[in-house]
């Protein structure tokens, strides 16, 4: 089963693991291999009923509590998988999975200081480990605490000059502290470490946006999209970037694709009435401002 997981094959592992679990039934690295090939598989409720009936089976196993907590966490149950990844640590608090677990879910939860009270054991635990750093000044910066998300991720790429997502990071923290010049020097370090990837092109069309240079915003976003990049953020920042040029009807067409990949904000549909407004389409400008109202934008304008 173990080969056809490392090929991708998770029909054929499950099988595998079935014919084991058939023969011996209390086998539990089997057990917890099928759980797995569930969960790749994509199906969750089984591979959570199967995670709940492990963890049962050996109550003080922290590795069958962890796993049941990351099946929970994949199913949006956040606090269930909370309360599995504390009890799993609290067995052994030297594990590094269940804590590092712990601290994804306390910052989707929102819950900062928390997750960085467990990014501050993490660090005790591997001191070197650039990851931890990392997400320290990510979760520094999610609670607006720019000076300290700063020192976290100098440290990060102290520990490891090609860690990208830390320069990306960096570059976000700078532009939050409104030090652009600095942030248009990570963002570039980041697309010459990894050219082919879209993010720091995004990032870069992000910052040039902030600096109002449209075009030069507008030829980064092109670029992420030819990197590969199709989330809707990118289409609704190029929109805007278009929008301000005057090209309106290049904008509305990134408005709509944005749209279609699920941006339904009433920022966006605000945006799309106003470009339709200037190209008179009106039935088109109504239907668009009347979505912005119902997604609470209220502004004179928007009579």
């Amino acid at each position: 089963g173990n080969v056809y997981m490392q090929l991708g094959d998770t029909a054929t592992a499950l099988a595998e693991y079935d014919a084991a679990l058939g023969t011996q039934p209390d086998l539990q690295v089997a057990r917890y291999n099928h759980v797995i090939a569930l969960w790749l598989g994509g199906d969750l409720p089984a591979a959570y009923a199967e995670a709940d009936q492990l963890a049962a089976s050996i109550p003080d196993a922290s590795w069958t509590l962890n796993l049941r907590g990351v099946i929970a966490a994949e199913q949006g149950r956040d606090e269930d998988a909370l309360h599995d990844f504390e009890a799993a640590s609290g067995l052994n608090s030297g594990l590094i999975a269940p804590l590092h677990n712990k601290a994804l879910i306390l910052t989707r939860l929102g819950r900062y200081d928390d997750a960085l009270g467990v990014y501050d054991a993490l660090q005790g635990l591997e001191p070197n480990n650039p990851i931890f750093y990392y997400l320290m000044g990510h979760v520094y910066r999610l609670a607006s605490q720019l000076p300290q998300a700063g020192y976290a991720l100098n440290r990060a790429v102290d520990l490891d000059k090609e860690y990208v997502e830390a320069y990306l990071e960096r570059g976000r923290v700078n532009m939050d502290a409104g030090d652009l010049d600095k942030a248009r020097a990570d963002i570039q370090q980041a697309i010459d470490l990894l050219p082919d990837d879209y993010t720091g092109y995004q990032l870069l069309g992000d910052l040039l946006l902030l600096q109002e240079q449209y075009r030069e915003s507008e030829g980064a976003y092109t670029d992420a999209i030819k990197k590969g990049g199709s989330n809707s953020a990118i289409y609704a920042s190029r929109a805007w970037a278009r929008h301000r040029q005057h090209s309106l009807e290049r904008a509305i067409s990134d408005y709509e694709q944005a749209i279609a990949l699920g941006d339904h904000s009433a920022e966006l549909l605000f945006r799309l009435g106003f470009a339709h407004f200037d190209r008179a389409y009106y039935d088109n400008a109504l239907e668009a401002f009347s979505g912005a109202a119902n997604g609470g934008i209220d502004t004179a304008e928007m009579h």
